[in-house]
């Protein structure tokens, strides 16, 4: 039985990943404003649910190791601090969009771009399905290994 560290951060990956889906499709839909949503298709309920997912992943993540195998923590480490430090800034910038009167498709998508660390890019390269964000590589390699911690 997974004790309730394990459990919380399997429910943020859960609610990390599906907003990330979420994030995608907004992207492509070219909608000028989040105003008029349906329901389960408003992008800051996606945002909200991330923000609050996001905040302290890595000491969720770091108990739920020590949790598991406690012994192992050390190898653990530098993982744990790159999941920590990913989720960070991913939270800054989710926060940054929350806090904008409209949430457009192009706002969703230049937000998965602002978090892009490859300088050399132009604008019109950075898109939403680029996978060399740190947002990206937070939802894709660091939630896959913290879920392998989780076994």
């Amino acid at each position: 039985m997974p004790d309730s560290n394990s459990t919380e951060l399997s429910q943020r990956i859960d609610a990390i990943e599906s907003g990330y889906e979420f994030l995608l499709a907004y992207a492509a839909q070219g909608r000028r404003t989040d105003k008029g949503a349906g329901a389960n298709q408003n992008v800051r309920e996606f945002l909200q649910k991330m923000d609050t997912a996001l905040g302290g992943l890595g000491e969720v993540c770091s108990a739920a190791a020590r949790n598991k195998d406690g012994e192992k923590i050390t190898q653990y480490q530098a993982f744990l601090d790159a999941l920590a430090e990913d989720a960070s800034k991913a939270q800054g910038v989710i926060r940054l969009v929350l806090a904008c009167p409209d949430i457009s498709s192009q706002v969703v998508d230049n937000m998965m771009a602002a978090l892009d660390d490859t300088s050399s890019k132009t604008s019109s390269q950075c898109s939403c399905t680029s996978v060399y964000t740190p947002l990206a590589r937070l939802f894709l390699s660091r939630l896959i290994g913290a879920r392998l911690i989780l076994r």
